[in-house]
């Protein structure tokens, strides 16, 4: 919460009220809306800050003039100095009725460009009358909360938000169970915890302490960092890593730049899983052997242990199918043009008794680790776009000539 003039700082919400019964409350909201991310301005015409700057005008200029919402929380003591027979004689560090009106006209004339951006809460003192100013005060009377501040200002996904936490406000123990989850499923021990939270300022010294913590701007930071769902610790999903279906198929160009820009420059991983090792002549007779793309991105490291995060891409692909296997090899023809090493990918395939789509929602909601699913190299997709003049390795070059590199085939 801020209430300093800060001229690079563009606030989401800047309160504007009078008198000290409502100044706790506000500090209160404006404390909620913190947590939930935004930026919040609290105005008290008689702070120790307003007194640095050069002018109170430029105070009051500058912070209603970059506020993108403004509440304005009107109370008698509020109306009764905007009142003609209050007359302002300019001495702005001593006459807090002088300030007021400076400041509501400031105002006005940010609701007259647009008047969805002022908000308008009155006590139960009385209806008040701003026409004069060009405010109209009649759309609210005793809102003053978190919920009805967004809902106003139709910030419909913070909405959501805020109902999902508080649904399961008090519920510490899913939170804390997710995390652990998270932990584990990238190897993180015990003792390294404090070292994974210690930038978010939180004095995290054992287990315990770091649930006493546990809140949405703290969730928000994990799910950042580890680049995971955040929906996850709170319920509403059962993925941390989210599973795509618009990949390389019959998208081949798009996708490779993607691959190239987004995977391989940031020394990324790509995996082929497939449930066998891909043959065409026996895997058309029956149009199977599912395969998918799981790339593996490094994140940070911890104790020289490297953390990743994963992007999980499922065509429903079979290699029994031509236009999948196609597309796939046009794919790996385009990143190779890319001079796209043959490192950066390898072939791997199912080694338990689940079929593809079963170990895929396991990896993306951290219920099998992925050194566990993707553990050697079963074969090599090189193999597949070699020619056998290159490569006595070469599979399938019949096709070969039928396939032009970063071409999506219909």
């Amino acid at each position: 919460m801020r209430n300093i003039l800060n001229n690079s700082a563009h606030f989401d919400f800047a309160f504007s009220f009078s008198g000290e019964e409502i100044r706790q409350r506000v500090i209160e909201v404006s404390k909620e809306l913190e947590k939930l991310g935004f930026k919040v301005f609290v105005d008290k015409w008689y702070t120790d800050e307003m007194q640095k700057v050069s002018h109170p005008k430029d105070f009051l200029t500058d912070v209603f003039f970059n506020a993108k919402n403004i509440i304005i929380v009107l109370n008698h003591k509020y109306m009764r100095m905007l009142e003609n027979k209050y007359k302002c004689n300019g001495s702005f560090d001593a006459d807090e009725g002088c300030y007021i009106k400076y400041e509501v006209k400031i105002i006005a004339d940010r609701f007259k460009k647009n008047p969805k951006c002022l908000m308008r809460i009155r006590t139960e003192e009385g209806r008040f009358n701003l026409s004069k100013y060009g405010i109209n005060t009649d759309t609210l009377y005793d809102k003053l909360n978190v919920e009805t501040i967004l809902e106003y200002f139709e910030y419909k996904e913070k909405v959501k938000i805020l109902k999902n936490e508080k649904n399961n406000k008090g519920n510490k123990l899913q939170i804390k169970e997710k995390i652990e989850k998270l932990f584990n499923f990238h190897n993180i021990n015990l003792e390294e915890w404090p070292l994974i939270v210690k930038e978010f300022t939180y004095d995290v010294i054992e287990k315990n302490k770091f649930y006493e913590v546990i809140e949405p701007v703290l969730i928000n930071r994990i799910a950042d960092k580890f680049k995971v769902n955040k929906q996850v610790f709170y319920g509403n999903s059962d993925y941390f890593y989210k599973i795509e279906n618009h990949g390389f198929y019959k998208n081949v160009k798009n996708f490779s730049d993607y691959v190239f820009n987004e995977i391989y420059m940031k020394n990324g991983k790509m995996h082929i899983l497939s449930e066998r090792v891909s043959n065409k002549n026996r895997d058309e007779k029956k149009d199977k052997n599912r395969f998918a793309l799981i790339f593996q991105i490094p994140l940070f490291e911890i104790n020289n242990k490297q953390i990743y995060t994963y992007k999980i891409f499922d065509d429903s692909c079979r290699w029994g199918y031509w236009k999948c296997r196609y597309n796939f090899k046009s794919f790996l023809l385009c990143l190779r043009d890319k001079h796209v090493p043959e490192t950066f990918w390898q072939g791997n395939i199912i080694k338990n008794d689940k079929n593809l789509d079963d170990n895929l929602k396991d990896l993306a909601s951290g219920n099998i680790k992925f050194n566990l699913l993707i553990n050697s190299i079963d074969w090599y997709p090189e193999d597949f776009i070699d020619s056998p003049k290159n490569s006595v390795q070469a599979k399938e070059s019949d096709e070969l000539d039928k396939i032009n590199k970063c071409e999506s085939y219909f």
